[in-house]
């Protein structure tokens, strides 16, 4: 007895360990850690936001310890992300750019 294949006829099984044609993995590489660097970013951004407001509100009706915590904790949180991000973010153009003949600089 014959199992049925469940691929529509004419459609051939795609080969194991070959990637599709026209699909790059450093592009593809490049990609992902682009949009963790994006997301990486906007967490850092808000972190910092965070603070801003934790701060404004600490000035207009007295800082505790809670608001003292809070606001070191957004400070610290968004520069341990957001640097990282920024600088992988920067690479991976950089590494594009270089890669379509553009000039190099600073």
């Amino acid at each position: 007895m014959r199992r049925r294949d469940p691929r529509p006829l004419g459609r051939a099984a795609p080969l194991e360990g070959c990637a599709p044609e026209g699909s790059d993995p450093v592009r593809e590489r490049r990609a992902r850690v682009l949009r963790w660097t994006n997301v990486g970013q906007r967490i850092g951004y808000l972190m910092f936001s965070v603070f801003l407001v934790v701060v404004v509100v600490g000035l207009v009706l007295g800082f505790n310890l809670a608001l003292a915590v809070l606001g070191i904790a957004g400070l610290a949180i968004g520069s341990l992300v957001l640097a990282p991000s920024i600088i992988l973010a920067h690479g991976v153009r950089a590494a594009e750019k270089e890669e379509r003949g553009e000039p190099f600089g600073y």
